[in-house]
């Protein structure tokens, strides 16, 4: 009965892949590029075309324990290990099923085993280390990364997860792990990969001269390399500089072949850069080829709110909003929605959908005023006043501007003594 289980859940994984004539180094190219789903795909492939290849299945099974299958990883590891028991990445497989086990004793004796059978192998010792780093091991980790490291001391790949090692344990060592980035950058000029998460690390501790020094590292240290274009996409986004960000994010789509979630991504970036029709043209081409996918309907949402149809900007919203878990649908999107539910005149459909959006995002000032202006527009007063007077609260000191904001709207309200309140206010 377990190996008729075994072997469903076996087929079950490989069935979804395509036939491909890729290799496994192909799926590590993948794993470099940051593309742990295009990685997935190869080796599933990979193994179903190569059924008797014990190495295609531990790379399968090690991708599919990062994206946190444990049981199909298992499954492929213990595949791994039935074709050709011996080897020494089917030895690192048996550790690390043990591992997961708890059997720390036979883990250690597989691991230990493996690294006797590869020891000519310099990926072995790395992938031994490794195994430990994900189980939490951090001091057997660190044994197996210094012996590693002992024999092949040059070794770009091992420095490089070394780094990594240092970023998995319960305090992490950015010092330790950008040291280690850099010495496998030294040992291979072109490891882009190494200086990606040199900016990784200055990116979380808001370096951002460092973060883009790193940055353009990676990209001098290797121009195909897909995710430094991402990451330099990015750091321009949130910088607003959007034009940058679009013309670096194109550039990664093209280096990964555009699949639909990246353009779905790509859909902001056009949004924020004011190519409202681009990004309408972008959607309706992603919803065509998958209809799907609703976050589609974000961007024609807020492209034709732009665009003056608010008939059409309602109609994608509410396809979004009634489309997406509740988690999924941000306080933008009910503005969105609200502002164009206003210019139709639903004016009680739009104040709580606009009731909604400040109520998802608590901290966003601008999100309230933009709800003021928007009922400030349909002569809305009281409701403007409402808004003002959140956004002024919102702030960590509220100024002249907002006082005279929150009494101008309630005295276009006719509430003349909330309106004086507040001028006495602008006044001090």
């Amino acid at each position: 009965m377990k190996n008729a289980v075994k072997s469903a859940l076996l087929l079950t994984v490989i069935a979804t892949a395509s036939v491909s004539a890729q290799t496994i180094q192909d799926g590590l190219k993948q794993m470099d590029n940051d593309d742990v789903a295009a990685a997935k795909k190869i080796f599933a492939a990979y193994v179903q075309k190569n059924a008797t290849d014990a190495d295609g299945f531990f790379y399968f099974g090690n991708v599919l324990s990062l994206t946190g299958k444990a049981d199909s990883a298992k499954a492929m590891y213990t595949k791994a290990i039935e074709l050709n028991p011996k080897c020494a990445l089917s030895l690192i497989a048996s550790g690390r099923n043990a591992l997961a086990a708890n059997d720390a004793k036979t883990a250690d004796n597989m691991l230990e085993k493996a690294v006797r059978v590869g020891k000519k192998s310099n990926e072995v010792g790395r992938l031994v280390a490794e195994s430990y780093s994900a189980a939490k091991k951090m001091d057997k980790a660190q044994t197996a990364y210094a012996d590693a490291i002992e024999r092949d001391n040059k070794n770009p790949r091992l420095h490089l997860s070394m780094g990594d090692m240092y970023l998995n344990q319960k305090n992490p060592d950015g010092g330790k792990a950008v040291s280690s980035y850099e010495l496998a950058a030294f040992y291979d000029k072109t490891l882009a990969s190494a200086f990606l998460r040199v900016a990784r690390i200055y990116r979380a501790i808001k370096n951002d001269k460092e973060q883009l020094a790193a940055l353009d590292k990676a990209k001098a240290a290797d121009a195909n390399f897909p995710p430094v274009y991402r990451e330099l996409s990015e750091y321009y986004y949130y910088r607003a500089d959007y034009g940058k960000a679009k013309d670096l994010y194109a550039q990664y789509m093209k280096l990964t072949g555009s699949p639909a979630e990246l353009r779905t991504r790509y859909l902001n970036i056009l949004f924020y850069n004011k190519e409202y029709k681009e990004a309408l043209r972008q959607a309706e081409e992603i919803l065509k080829a998958n209809p799907n996918k609703v976050d589609a309907y974000r961007a024609i949402g807020y492209a034709t709110y732009e665009l003056g149809d608010s008939v059409r900007s309602v109609d994608a919203m509410s396809k979004l909003i009634a489309g997406s878990k509740p988690e999924q649908i941000l306080g933008a999107d009910y503005e969105f929605y609200g502002k164009g539910l206003m210019k139709l005149k639903r004016t009680d459909e739009a104040y709580a959908a606009l009731d909604k959006a400040v109520t998802i995002d608590t901290t966003n000032v601008g999100l309230c005023i933009s709800i003021a202006e928007a009922c400030t527009a349909g002569n809305d007063f009281k409701k403007a006043a409402k808004y003002y007077a959140l956004a002024a609260k919102r702030k960590p000191k509220a100024g002249a501007q907002d006082y005279f904001n929150v009494g101008y709207s309630h005295f276009y309200s006719n509430d003349y003594a909330a309106a004086e309140t507040e001028f006495k206010k602008v006044i001090g």
